[in-house]
């Protein structure tokens, strides 16, 4: 496949239109929270600004955190459900729309004949290749006289 139809997810190769996966309840937290604090602490590193943020959530009220994971829990079902339809749709045979090549034909691609191609248009292009030494000497005789 394509490199622009594919990526990488925890080190492996997963098709780009696969779903999401499903992010925690501290996730949901941490993107709802993140600016205000790095606002409130503008000084603070990366590092230092998840620390903060990893504190709040140790000592935060279990009632306050209900809502991200009710938010967590709506996300994994979500992921549940584009799952089984891109399992689906995959078992099939068929690819999702973000999977399929672009190109203007159906007919298969042919690497080795495109690269032909391609070496045979840039060498109609190309100049007249001058040798070195041949490009010294017209240099020098190109200098004003001293």
């Amino acid at each position: 496949f394509f490199e622009s139809q594919w990526g990488r997810r925890q080190g492996r190769l997963v098709a780009m239109s696969a779903p999401a996966k499903p992010q925690s309840a501290y996730m949901h937290y941490v993107t709802s929270v993140r600016s205000s604090v790095a606002l409130e602490f503008p000084e603070l590193e990366f590092f230092e600004l998840a620390n903060v943020l990893s504190e709040r959530w140790k000592y935060m009220a279990a009632s306050e955190k209900a809502q991200y994971k009710d938010l967590a829990k709506k996300d994994r079902a979500r992921y549940r459900q584009e799952l089984e339809q891109y399992q689906t749709l995959t078992a099939a045979g068929t690819r999702p729309k973000s999977e399929r090549p672009h190109r203007d034909s159906d007919e298969d691609l042919d690497p080795v004949s495109d690269l032909d191609s391609l070496n045979s248009e840039l060498d109609s292009d190309e100049e007249e290749v001058v040798p070195l030494d041949e490009l010294d000497e017209e240099v020098d005789s190109d200098e004003a006289p001293a």
